[in-house]
């Protein structure tokens, strides 16, 4: 890659558009960057490697900051550059993100950062859009990455000393970039990890183990002993255990089936005595059904008496129902009269409602027609009145002629004199402005004079705090670096922090698990006692339910007897056999939840141990809180220093940035104040002239005037304005009464009319009435005819008495029928009862033929029984409970010793692995697999470098890797330490012991030797260009000639090499120069050939 064509706008110290035409420097050979400080000679490798990859080429440098404090708002930031590689051109444009003004209103807006890439030789080809796109189609491209292109291309200003001065682990992380090594390292993290994991694993097996031997259970002391010895154990013994838990076992076996036996023999007593204990209970409950029998036959006979006097009472006043019949059949009979009653009274009302109706509208009649006549009279002698109005509307309109045109003539005198008096007042005001004008040309002109003094001092202030950029620069690089170390120290007290809560709520999840354990097993042993009693209590209901469907005669399904003397007792407590498999359920429920329950509590024992132990390395790893504090305190004061400062130099910057702000300001007000002067000189000639046109004009019109008293003009209009109002009234007055005449006849005529119309409706509606009346008289005489011979009044009345006669009727009809179904019911019960009493009294006899109990002695018997019942259950239980614990744990065990083996076999083998992998085998060189393999590069890279190193040096400085061996478990990685042998000792020492000059070459040597690897081994990349930063200020004469002849004998015939350089010397002796120029606007760049 070399650059062909660079331009900048608005970027960094260049305001406007600067190009740097690289063509006009050949194609090899060395060319020098010269200017003065801040001037922005590091602005064009910032440009170019923003152009290629988005970021400036120093470390310290960001994009965000590329935009030129210079700049005009409207200018945009962008950089163009031109280049060429493997024989092709291309062209690449990109712009930061940056503030610039709104295309519409006020206010800015934020400028979105973008790239674009074309192939010259290839205009048909699309350009390449987007900035992620570009960038890989750079990376594609070139082979290299930024920090690749950082290293061996373009060696910033501050970046060029750090692979020299690095420790291991700095220079190998810059060797990871360059020759992609992560992948070993995170191959040596995956060994590591998985270590650790097996380690935990390991650990979880080992607690887990121990976890199930505290819960073991045996008997005997012996046994006891021989459990305690194994708990006791540091690795435990599986298999041990599994003997102890067999042997257990066996003896359990025994006593169990002893235990069942003698409950059974137990049970078959407890039996006879509930059976015994039954038959008494029903003797007394079938005693108890005959008392009640007894006592309900009396009541029913009674209620049966009742009921038939009831029954008679009832028929006798059922005898009064067919005359209440014919009564409600008379009073049917007669509502269709009713009916026609209502129709004929409807239409009396409706006769008499229109007769008023009728005589309401002729009284209207003829009170309108008396209004009308009035009316009319009054609309006659209106006309009359009014017939000479036409005469005197003609004598009013001549007077208003008149008075019209006496009023314009006295308001053009009025128009002639106000116009007259304006004249004179702008006359009078271009004077006074005139006056002003001159007035402001001078104090535009001092104005000037005082701008032009200010500027001059503001540019002398600047140039005292030109260099407060750079030291700004440097103080925050220095903050930055402590504060990244402190926030890792931060990460590491937080760390810290987290493993001492993680241990702390471990315990805390382990004490809360071991309590649920123990909770669990008690809840065990109590569902294991329920199913055992709820069992015995449903197969010794077994017998009771099968005795109670036995008959007398029929076979026993059990014995085959026909014959049942001692009948077993049916409880009512007998379980059924659903509620027996559901005590069962929660009995096997609670056992999975006891056996759950101690597996959490193993694994939360395991947990407890892993969070110490991590706690404890990472308190040997870091040296625990007093450590950390102390380091923290250390960085802190220096954060504190470096903070002052930071702060000191953002105040001399800031003084600066306010010093160009002021600046700026008042050379703005300098070329204002210019063009103020300009402006007021302009004004004044043009106000001159105004006042000269506005004095001519005024005597010309004041001459052609025949009025010009301006107060005489207004009275004479006023006298004018009230002679023209009063004509006006006049003919007002004169054209209403000519509308009114003419009114008042067309009104006199249409109220003639209205009066004939209304007498005709007077007459008719008269004769209307008359007929209404007769109307009424007919309608009244027909209502009278049909009410003779009715028995009441109206319908309702009528209709109101049948109710009551049907009502009483079917009264006593229901109550008969209700009296005879009350009779038969209380017979029915009468003989239902008796049946019963027969019936309980059968089943008593019965009961006395099977003999008398003796129930309190029956009761002690049984509850001795029980009691010796119960507590072979709670034995039973306990055995149940220890066998099945101890088979889930005997399983376990087989399980977890199995994975133990297996974990360990894994563990040793992939241990082995890491520590190789990680350099940490104990009496070998801590060498970890990432860096043999940078070992081996940087060994080439030394090798070119030393080529280099022995001319700029006289051949007497070599450059070597430390050879010195770091051997055990502990201490830090070691094996690319760098040392350099001088041959006037003959003995090798550390490079940092490097003179600055000494240091500059070898960090040169190391730059090149470091680009000849990296292009070798990146696939044959071409790099055609190389940039070196500073640096050669260090160096003497001599050195300083075989450094230049180094970079002239590495650009062979095909590589440019730029280098930025104060240095007089170099500019003396390098033909080819970009020169780069300061100025109060901005920066200019030139090339300058020989």
């Amino acid at each position: 890659m070399r650059p062909t064509k660079l331009t900048m706008s608005a970027f960094g110290p260049y305001a406007g558009q600067a190009s740097i035409d690289f063509s006009l420097l050949g194609t090899s050979g060395i060319y020098l960057i010269c200017g003065d400080t801040g001037a922005g000679k590091t602005t064009i490798f910032d440009a170019i490697s923003f152009a290629l990859y988005g970021e400036p080429s120093g470390s310290f440098r960001k994009a965000r900051t590329l935009r030129s404090d210079f700049a005009a708002p409207d200018v945009k930031t962008y950089v163009e550059l031109e280049f060429e590689h493997r024989g092709r051109r291309y062209r690449l444009l990109r712009n930061p993100a940056y503030e610039r003004p709104k295309l519409r209103g006020e206010g800015t807006t934020t400028e979105g950062p973008d790239a674009t890439l074309w192939e010259l030789d290839s205009p048909e080809r699309p350009p390449v859009t987007r900035t992620a796109a570009v960038n890989a189609r750079v990376l594609e491209l070139l082979g290299i990455d930024r920090d690749q292109f950082s290293q061996i291309v373009m060696i910033a200003q501050g970046d060029f000393r750090k692979l020299l001065s690095a420790d291991t682990k700095e220079r190998a992380a810059i060797l990871r970039k360059l020759f992609g090594t992560e992948p070993y390292l995170a191959f040596e993290r995956a060994l590591a990890r998985r270590q650790r994991e097996l380690e935990k694993g390991s650990q979880s097996v080992s607690d887990q183990l121990r976890g199930i031997m505290s819960l073991a259970s045996v008997e005997g002391e012996s046994r006891a002993a021989e459990l305690g010895r194994l708990q006791s154990l540091a690795a435990p013994d599986a298999d041990a255990l599994v003997a102890l838990l067999d042997a257990q076992e066996k003896d359990d076996a025994a006593e169990a089936g002893s235990l069942d036996g003698e409950a059974s023999r137990l049970r078959e007593r407890e039996d006879d005595l509930k059976a015994r204990l039954d038959l008494a209970a029903q003797t007394d409950e079938a005693e108890g059904a005959l008392a009640n029998a007894t006592a309900g036959v009396g009541a029913a006979t009674a209620r049966m008496a009742t009921r038939k006097a009831e029954l008679a009472s009832a028929e006798d006043a059922a005898k009064g129902a067919p005359e209440l019949a014919r009564e409600a059949a008379a009073l049917a009979a007669e509502l269709p009269s009713y009916d026609e009653l209502e129709r004929a009274n409807a239409e009396v009302a409706t006769a008499e409602g229109k007769a008023r109706e009728a005589r309401a509208e002729l009284g209207k009649t003829e009170d309108a027609l008396g209004e009308k006549d009035a009316s009319l009279a009054r609309a006659r002698d209106a006309a009359s009145e009014l017939a000479g109005a036409p005469a005197e509307l003609e004598r009013a309109k001549a007077s208003r002629a008149e008075a019209v045109r006496a009023q314009e003539a006295a308001a053009k005198a009025v128009r002639d004199c106000e116009e007259l008096r304006r004249r004179t007042a702008t006359a009078e005001g271009l004077s006074a402005k005139t006056t002003a004008a001159s007035s402001a040309l001078e104090q535009a002109e001092e104005r000037q004079v005082a701008a032009r003094e200010e500027v001059a001092d503001l540019e002398s202030a600047e140039a005292l705090h030109a260099g407060a950029p750079e030291r700004l620069a440097r103080a925050t690089a220095a903050s930055k670096d402590v504060e990244r170390r402190l926030a890792e120290l931060e990460r590491s007290c937080g760390e810290l922090e987290e493993r001492t809560r993680e241990a702390d709520e471990a315990r805390a999840a382990w004490e809360s698990k071991r309590s649920l354990h123990l909770d669990a097993r008690k809840a065990f042993d109590e569902a294991q006692a329920r199913y055992a009693a709820a069992e015995r209590a449903f197969l010794d209901g077994q017998a009771g339910i099968m005795a109670s469907a036995l008959a007398p005669g029929a076979a026993c399904p059990v014995c085959g007897s026909t014959e049942h003397p001692h009948l077993a007792a049916s409880s009512a407590e007998v379980p059924t056999e659903g509620q027996v498999k559901t005590a069962e359920r929660a009995a096997e429920a609670a056992r999975e939840r006891f056996q759950d329950a101690a597996a959490q509590a193993a694994d939360s024992h395991a947990r407890l141990d892993a969070s110490q132990a991590e706690l404890s390395r990472l308190v040997a790893e870091t040296g625990g809180e007093g450590a950390l504090a102390k380091e923290r305190s250390a960085l802190a004061a220096k954060r504190d220093a470096d903070r002052g400062e930071e702060a000191a130099a953002k105040a001399e910057v800031a003084a600066l940035g306010d010093v160009r702000k002021r600046r700026d300001a008042a050379r703005k007000r300098l070329e204002d104040a210019g063009r103020d002067v300009e402006e007021a000189r302009s004004r004044r000639v043009a106000a001159d002239r105004e006042l000269a046109a506005a004095k001519s004009g005024l005597e010309e019109f004041s001459s052609a005037l025949d009025e010009k008293d301006a107060e005489a003009a207004r009275a004479r209009k006023r006298a004018c304005d009230v002679a023209l109002e009063a004509a006006l009234e006049a003919e007002r007055d004169a054209r209403a009464r000519v509308d009114a005449g003419a009114a008042a006849s067309a009104a006199a005529e249409r109220l003639a009319g209205d009066v004939e119309d209304l007498r005709s409706r007077r007459d008719a509606r008269r004769e209307a009435l008359d007929g209404l009346g007769r109307d009424v008289a007919s309608a009244t005489a027909r209502a009278r005819q049909i009410a003779t011979g009715l028995s009441f009044g109206s319908r309702v009345e009528a209709k109101r008495q049948l109710d009551r006669v049907e009502a009483t009727r079917r009264a006593l009809e229901e109550g008969l029928a209700s009296a005879r179904d009350a009779y038969e019911e209380a017979r029915r019960g009468e003989a239902a009862a008796k049946a019963g009493r027969k019936s309980a009294q059968e089943r008593l006899d019965a009961l006395l033929r099977r003999g008398r109990v003796d129930r309190e002695a029956t009761d002690a018997e049984l509850a001795q029984v029980r009691e010796e019942l119960d507590r072979l259950a709670g034995r039973q239980a306990a055995l149940t409970s220890r066998r099945s614990s101890n088979a889930g744990m005997r399983k376990r065990l087989q399980r977890l010793g199995k994975q133990a083996l297996e974990v360990e076999k894994s563990y040793g083998e992939v241990k082995a692995l890491a520590q190789t992998a990680a350099g940490q085998l104990s009496g070998k060189e801590r060498l970890s697999f990432e860096t043999y393999l940078q070992a081996r590069w940087f060994d080439r890279v030394i090798h070119a470098a030393n080529r280099r190193l022995s001319v700029m040096t006289n051949g007497r400085f070599e450059l070597e890797r430390h050879r010195g061996q770091q051997t055990g478990t502990g201490g830090s990685q070691s094996g690319l330490e760098l040392d350099v042998r001088d041959t006037f000792t003959g003995k090798p020492r550390p490079a940092s012991t490097l003179s600055g000059g000494e240091s500059f070459k070898a960090s040169l040597s190391l730059a090149l030797g470091l680009s000849d690897v990296v292009q070798a081994s990146a696939g044959g990349v071409q790099l055609d260009a190389m940039f070196v930063d500073e640096g050669f200020g260090t160096l003497d004469q001599e050195s300083l000639e075989l450094a230049v002849r180094t970079l002239s004998d590495l650009t062979g015939s095909n590589k440019l090499v730029g280098i930025i350089s104060h240095v007089e010397e170099l500019q003396e002796s390098i033909g080819r120069k970009v020169v780069v120029e300061a100025g109060r606007d901005g920066s200019s760049v030139h090339v300058e050939l020989e």
